[in-house]
């Protein structure tokens, strides 16, 4: 067990290190505006490297398959492609 915690512990070091590289990198030059030091939330870096969720709807997209690769790509369907959750997505555009 003792060489289990060492590796988790070599693993987590590695990621925090990673992450803080990361955070370097990526910081702003200057301070924003009205803060002094510099510092930027984590949580702010965490939001500006996610890309922002875009809604789809049936109507947004050209034809079924097309609707259908969406769905295949996230079978959660945050888009709401799949009304009835059949496993169809946007059923009306194939006519």
């Amino acid at each position: 067990m003792d060489v289990v915690w060492r590796a988790s512990l070599v693993a987590s070091a590695a990621l925090l290190a990673a992450c803080a590289a990361h955070a370097a990198a990526t910081a702003p030059a200057s301070p924003p505006a009205g803060r002094a030091g510099g510092s930027v939330p984590a949580t702010r870096l965490v939001m500006e490297t996610r890309a922002p969720f875009r809604d789809l709807d049936c109507a947004d997209l050209p034809d079924q398959p097309a609707a259908q690769d969406v769905l295949r790509r996230d079978t959660s369907d945050p888009h709401h492609l799949d009304a009835d959750r059949d496993g169809v997505a946007c059923e009306d555009l194939r006519r």
